[in-house]
């Protein structure tokens, strides 16, 4: 596998449409890790570790900044596991040993010597993937020709569907879900689509009162 020259440069800056895409792609399989926490991930936080002959990159010392729960991430390295992280872990010597290029860049022009500081970066970071992933919905829209994406979509939907996706499967455990997203189970709910029209509403009452029939 390999890396277009011109892709792989646009990938490990923040304000390009490929690394708006990848991060959040990144932030879905690392089990919906909210922006604040990619941020302070290091280099030196990942390993790869075989588990039933398949490898992992496991991320540890993770805490959520929200909650200050611990969070063990892990990704499979196949293909699109590797697409996504291969050439953060590989450059993230020029970030200072940030894994990615979200706090600090490869010309080391971003400064966060203050709490305010670090806040200030983390949002003009945020606000450059959101501006990009709103761009490549458009697009995408325009090109299949009726929206598939929200046009309004934000880098924090993903942990939303990370949520929501992994609660559709008839085996979910939502006390297993808090803890892959480093949440309290009292409010892992809140992450988990709700009922938003009066057919979503008739198809769950009737789960209700067919056992009656």
């Amino acid at each position: 596998m390999a890396y277009k020259a011109e892709a792989y440069s646009k990938l490990i800056v923040r304000y390009t449409k490929e690394f708006a895409i990848a991060i959040y792609l990144i932030g879905y399989r690392l089990q919906g890790l909210a922006f604040c926490d990619l941020a302070d991930i290091k280099a030196d936080d990942v390993s790869i570790e075989k588990h039933n002959d398949t490898e992992y990159y496991v991320i540890q010392n993770i805490r959520r900044n929200k909650t200050n729960v611990p969070v063990p991430v892990v990704l499979k390295k196949d293909m699109i596991g590797m697409a996504l992280m291969d050439c953060f872990i590989r450059t993230a010597n020029l970030r200072d040993g940030y894994l990615f290029p979200i706090l600090q860049n490869n010309l080391h022009s971003y400064t966060y010597d203050t709490p305010q500081k670090k806040a200030n970066a983390l949002q003009t970071s945020e606000r450059l993937v959101n501006d990009n992933l709103k761009k490549i919905a458009v697009e995408i829209n325009k090109e299949i020709g009726k929206e598939i994406i929200p046009p309004d979509i934000t880098f924090y939907s993903m942990r939303h569907t990370f949520a929501t996706i992994y609660m559709a499967n008839p085996n979910a455990n939502p006390v297993h879900l808090a803890t892959m997203m480093g949440r309290s189970v009292s409010g892992i709910y809140r992450y988990v689509k709700s009922l938003q029209s009066v057919d979503d509403i008739i198809d769950e009452r009737e789960k209700v009162f067919d056992q009656y029939d």
